[in-house]
């Protein structure tokens, strides 16, 4: 079975290595015209008046819109609006769409339109967004939701542990990073608009940019072209690009494009929720968990996008895998002028994740460990190959013969002794495997890289060898495709190829190896 999956050919595969897959970008159609969005200047404000005479008296433009020229709903899935009507409550929000013949024409006519703003408070931080005197970019208050998750008495908890770790945390906006630039073009014909826009949910789109130009469903027809990847992206952002192309299509009579310049992007388009967490653990001296309290801040930015499921998720997933008898966690997702946030990669599982390991790992730092005799991995005739399944069953036998006899597991000497049997055998075949191929530059990335046994046991190594090490922060260890891809480039530029049967599954004989 497994043959036969490596043999089926990815579709797209050779089109989009050899570069003849048409991405939105792409594509061209007779008399298109280019737009271009105008960005809001502040964070929080409101909207007075948008003068747009200079824009439409300028070489190429074909039209300027505002929202008083959306014919239909002026909103998408997330809250925000298409284009702003009466109140800008993020930097980047969109004024106004300017039509014209090349996207040159189309730039320059965008920074003629201005605007009179009456500008408001603002609030950048979800913690403060909660406190009773913030400035409220909604009339109902800036909080999105709460979500509580409780089990047992946290206090006694704690009153029972013997160590007792405090740590703050806060995450990072990310942005998806699609591979082709985030771009959508519309096309009046036969009588419809023919959307022709990489997304995750074709029919989501259709249903926007209907509503937006006042048709019934049936006069928009959504066509996806290639796409290079969304990880969370090319949803709410697709929708709104679309909404903006539609309107000015609907218009003008003539196909219309958006294409987002990364700095667009950077501004205006879906980023991962940043958390503030402050997280509290209790534990005996045997590695046994005795209390967890968790109190986390979301931020959801301007608009409501996806938050209330991170917020719902992140809170269910405090805990992590962990048996832990008093539990009190409480996450609180609020609106802030931030640029939204949404469905980037794990709807907030990597952002608890980090401050959840984080904790786990400095407990297990409590024992010096010495207390369990675990196997080291030996590959036989390959002194640099290593196996860590025997390792793991002998962790899992150890656990299952303490459970049978009745016997205390010391759980943080446990883990300490495992990390310990790991780092022994990686490390040294780093450090050998540099050696043999001249290196003098060794970088750890990726999950493995957040163990801090296996950090400060490289540095050391490292120090001792004369060679430099590289390892991003902690909060940047959890996602393996940054490694992957700068892996592929490597790969790329010393002329090694992959046949174009290859996917995800494990397929490979091992001796095709170097």
């Amino acid at each position: 079975m497994a043959q036969r999956e490596q043999d089926i050919l990815r579709v797209d595969a050779r089109d989009k290595v050899t570069g003849r897959t048409k991405y939105a970008a792409d594509l061209v159609f007779d008399g298109i015209l280019y737009t271009k969005s105008v960005h809001a200047d502040l964070p929080h404000g409101k909207l007075l008046a948008v003068h747009t005479a200079a824009a439409l008296a300028a070489e190429g433009v074909a039209g300027v819109y505002t929202a008083r020229d959306i014919p239909g709903r002026n909103v998408g899935d997330n809250e925000k609006p298409i284009m702003v009507y009466d109140t800008i409550r993020s930097r980047g929000d969109c004024i106004a769409v300017v039509a014209a013949v090349s996207q040159e024409a189309a730039d320059r006519a965008a920074r003629l339109v201005t605007y009179d703003t009456q500008p408001m408070p603002a609030v950048f931080d979800p913690e403060e967004a909660l406190l009773p005197d913030a400035p409220k970019l909604y009339d109902d208050g800036n909080l999105i939701l709460e979500h509580r998750v409780r089990k047992g008495r946290a206090a006694k908890g704690f009153d029972e542990a013997d160590i007792i770790v405090e740590r703050e945390f806060r995450t990072q906006r990310v942005i998806p990073g699609a591979i082709e630039p985030e771009s959508v073009v519309v096309s009046p014909q036969d009588g419809e608009l023919r959307v022709y826009c990489p997304c995750k949910a074709p029919f989501n789109i259709r249903r926007i940019v209907a509503a937006a130009c006042g048709l019934p469903m049936s006069a928009v027809r959504v066509t996806q072209p290639g796409m290079g990847g969304s990880f969370g992206g090319k949803d709410d952002d697709a929708g709104a690009m679309a909404a903006r192309a539609a309107i000015a299509a609907l218009h003008t009579g003539r196909p219309c494009r958006m294409t987002w310049r990364s700095s667009e992007t950077l501004l205006e388009g879906v980023k991962r929720h940043p958390f503030h967490i402050y997280y509290k653990a209790g534990a005996k001296r045997d590695g046994t968990l005795t209390a967890i309290e968790v109190r986390g801040f979301v931020d959801g930015g301007a608009y409501l996008s996806k938050s209330k499921t991170t917020t719902w998720r992140s809170g269910i997933e405090a805990t992590g895998p962990y048996r832990v008898e008093h539990v009190d966690v409480c996450m609180k997702a609020a609106y802030t002028n931030n640029c939204y946030a949404g469905s980037v990669r794990g709807f907030g599982s990597p952002q608890i994740d980090f401050a959840t390991e984080s904790v786990m790992d400095e407990l297990a730092q409590q024992s010096q460990g010495g207390v369990y005799h675990l196997p080291r991995a030996h590959v036989d005739g390959a002194d640099l190959d290593m196996s860590f399944s025997g390792l793991k069953t002998a962790v899992v036998n150890l656990a299952h013969n303490a459970q049978q006899k009745g016997e205390t597991l010391d759980r943080a000497a446990l883990a300490r002794d495992f990390a310990r049997a790991v780092s022994d055998e990686l490390v040294p075949r780093t450090m050998e495997a540099a050696h043999r191929r001249g290196r003098r530059t060794i970088v750890a990335a990726g999950g493995v890289a957040a163990n801090s046994v296996i950090r400060a046991d490289l540095q050391a190594a490292c120090d001792e060898a004369g060679c430099t090490l590289f390892v991003p922060p902690l909060a940047l260890c959890g996602d393996n495709g940054a490694m992957i891809g700068a892996q592929g480039y490597y790969e790329y530029l010393a002329g090694r190829r992959g046949s174009l049967s290859l996917n995800a599954y494990a397929t490979m004989d091992l001796n095709e190896l170097e």
